[in-house]
């Protein structure tokens, strides 16, 4: 259902509730009036008490038992187990009309005690009628939350300017990153495969100078080629199938509320799962003919920064179609460059091999010697384990859903002009300028303890998210900075990344490198097809032309991410080859190197930042940038007040920008940051939070 019938839908059903919910609270209100009226009516504590027993069994709609034959008790009978939702007050009115009829029997029971029962009977009334208040109260903030939501989607329907309400500057950064980004994807940018296929000839040895790595190479392609078989075989998709490429799709942000709305009934449905995959079936069986079939709408999506993302729109059957084959491929180009990694002497390792002479040297002068990790090995397993290949899921089953505000903030340097974005999936035209190898020099303020794990959380719950991979990748540069200063002194850091990168990746780059892994003329015009889709602006009208993409590919596919991870292979594999095992940090597009070798002259000057955060060569700490900071508490105080019609809205939008947007870019608190860190962090926020409570 569209968004609109979805809040009207809603809108019904609360509206529903709240009259049940207010003829429910009459009915109740009225009895406990009642109730207490006749209760004060008794001059007797026990049969206050009584009244008040019997009172509640009727208040909470209480079952009980008919009355035995024979039996003399007061009362309407024993009360059923289970006949309400709150066994805890069944058991309290069990228990007093117990006590009430010892009480009958023994003066132990002193009146301060039956004071003391009457008070919690009473305060169970008084507890009810204020569940009652605050449901009602919620239901109204849902309905004025709804209702702001109306109003703000029939402004923009019925306004003859899409973007009316927005301020002018958000229409401008609008329209120029649109420009930007048509220049970007619609101009082709045509690269030399032929000199590509023979520099990787050279980097992965089939040359003759690196025979291990053209055995591994070689092993690679068989693979691919053993995967293009076993993709091909019939019956790819069944209900299992789909069930974890549905959900692939609902936690990439790819589809709109309504498709994603669609989905969700599928997954509903078996039934509809069986027809689907009968579709799909007959349609990867034909996949070397696949085409998008007709144009494919794209959309402008405002992230909570203010940045604009492009979204394609595919139909339903071509979106899953093409998650099922971009997670497919992503999960084997996983475990090949593993394999790869892997196979002996194709990868250069830091580590180098003690040969036996010098271990039995060691062990005459020192004793036996345990067999423990050594730091370098700590280096290269955190490295293996996180960060190679990350881009890449594990298995089908791994899904990392997104979470509004993880977004980190980016500064770009174009054309003398520095402006501050946000992203979540990285992206690059070429290395940014502003990044920049700083040196970290011996500091006496180094007070934060070290320990063996690098403030380390569990390797699955960093690999899941993209966000907790980058604030580990943060933690791990810090330690790295006070165990090398310490022991020499001097470190050297250098991080930088690429513009745009999705938007401006060449296709016959992709192409090159793709046929140099061995894939087929089949997978490949298939994968020429995927990236050339026919796009057709949504906010241009019907009438407006489709124009062919010859450069880049769509965000937020799983055959994006393949398109992009199988060139930067090559770039991990040949800084690997061109430094004696160096490791390349990389997330993406955005790389880090870090060690102590000098710094290259050639290398451009800058300031390492990520987020909020900026390295203070001085210190070799981290700290929070003000200046940016305070741009961005602008905006999140224009974003406030354009909430203020709505309780909710305004909640939503703060949890999201103060609560995750800004925490998120001031970097985690880890043992490595320091206390001075933590202290910083709060010092900002409180920042945030003084002047932001007057909006509403």
């Amino acid at each position: 259902m569209s968004s609109s019938v979805f809040s009207s839908t809603l809108q019904d059903i609360t509206t529903t509730k709240l009259s049940e919910l207010s003829r429910r609270r009459t009915i109740f209100e009225d009895q406990k009036s009642s109730l207490l009226n006749s209760a004060q009516l008794q001059s007797g504590q026990k049969q206050r008490l009584a009244i008040l027993v019997e009172g509640l069994k009727q208040c909470f709609a209480v079952k009980t038992a008919k009355r035995k034959r024979g039996d003399r008790r007061g009362g309407a009978g024993r009360i059923i187990s289970g006949s309400t939702d709150d066994p805890r007050l069944e058991v309290m009115l069990k228990n007093f009309e117990r006590f009430l009829e010892q009480a009958r029997y023994d003066p132990s029971i002193s009146p301060k005690l039956l004071g003391d029962w009457e008070q919690s009977l009473t305060k169970r009334l008084d507890v009810q009628s204020s569940k009652y208040q605050y449901a009602a109260l919620y239901g109204q903030l849902v309905t004025e939350w709804l209702s702001a939501e109306k109003q703000e989607s029939t402004a923009e329907t019925s306004s003859d300017d899409a973007m009316e309400g927005f301020e002018e500057v958000n229409t401008a950064a609008r329209d120029a990153s649109r420009a930007e980004w048509e220049q970007l994807v619609f101009e082709p940018y045509v690269t030399d495969e032929a000199a590509i296929s023979e520099y990787l000839r050279h980097l992965f040895g089939k040359d003759g100078k690196n025979k291990q790595a053209a055995k591994a190479l070689e092993a690679l392609r068989m693979e691919v080629e053993a995967f293009e078989i076993q993709l091909s075989s019939s019956g790819q998709f069944n209900e299992s199938v789909l069930r974890w490429t549905i959900q692939g799709l609902l936690n990439s942000n790819l589809l709109s509320e309504e498709k994603n709305a669609v989905l969700k009934d599928f997954l509903a449905s078996s039934v509809i799962l069986r027809e689907v995959a009968d579709v799909l079936n007959m349609r990867i069986a034909t996949f070397h003919t696949w085409s998008w079939e007709t144009e494919v709408p794209i959309e402008q999506r405002r992230h909570v920064t203010g940045a604009f993302h492009m979204y394609i729109d595919e139909d339903l059957l071509q979106a899953i179609f093409l998650q099922f084959i971009g997670v497919k491929w992503s999960v084997f180009f996983k475990q090949a460059f593993e394999n790869f990694s892997n196979y002996d002497g194709a990868w250069t390792s830091l580590r180098q091999p003690v040969s036996r002479l010098d271990k039995k040297r060691r062990e005459y002068f020192l004793g036996p010697q345990a067999m423990k990790p050594s730091v370098q090995s700590k280096r290269q397993g955190l490295y293996k384990s996180i960060f190679f290949m990350s881009q890449l899921p594990e298995s089908e089953y791994s899904n990392t859903e997104e979470v509004d505000g993880e977004e980190e903030v980016v500064i770009t340097v174009k054309s003398g002009r520095t402006k501050q974005t946000a992203r979540k999936s990285t992206g690059g035209k070429g290395p940014r300028m502003q990044m920049a190898a700083k040196r970290a020099r011996k500091s006496s303020r180094y007070t934060s303890d070290i320990n063996d794990e690098y403030d380390m959380e569990p390797e699955d719950e960093i690999r899941q998210s993209s966000m907790a991979t980058k604030q580990f990748l943060l933690h791990l540069v810090s330690t790295e900075i006070l165990v090398n200063t310490r022991l020499y002194g001097d470190f050297t850091c250098a991080r930088s990344e690429f513009d745009d990168w999705s938007p401006s990746l060449p296709h016959s780059t992709v192409r090159a490198v793709l046929s140099f892994f061995g894939l087929s003329n089949k997978w490949l015009d298939f994968f020429q097809t995927f990236m050339e889709a026919p796009l057709k602006f949504t906010e241009d009208g019907s009438s407006a032309s489709t124009r062919v993409r010859k450069r880049g590919v769509p965000g937020a596919h799983a055959l994006s991410t393949i398109c992009g991870e199988v060139v930067l292979f090559c770039l991990d594999y040949s800084v690997n080859q061109q430094t004696s095992g160096a490791q390349l940090y990389r997330m993406h597009d955005d790389f880090w190197r870090e060690g102590l070798e000098p710094t290259d002259p050639s290398l451009p000057v800058g300031d390492i930042r990520w987020g909020f955060l900026k390295l203070e060569s001085s210190t070799g700490r981290f700290i929070i940038d003000q200046e940016m900071v305070d741009k961005h508490i602008d905006d999140l105080r224009t974003q406030l007040q354009d909430k203020k019609s709505s309780v909710f809205s305004w909640i939503q939008a703060w949890n999201t920008y103060a609560g995750t947007f800004f925490k998120s870019n001031f970097g985690k608190p880890a043992n490595c940051f320091g206390r001075e860190h933590v202290d910083m962090m709060l010092s900002a926020m409180n920042r945030i939070q003084t002047p932001m409570w007057s909006t509403f």
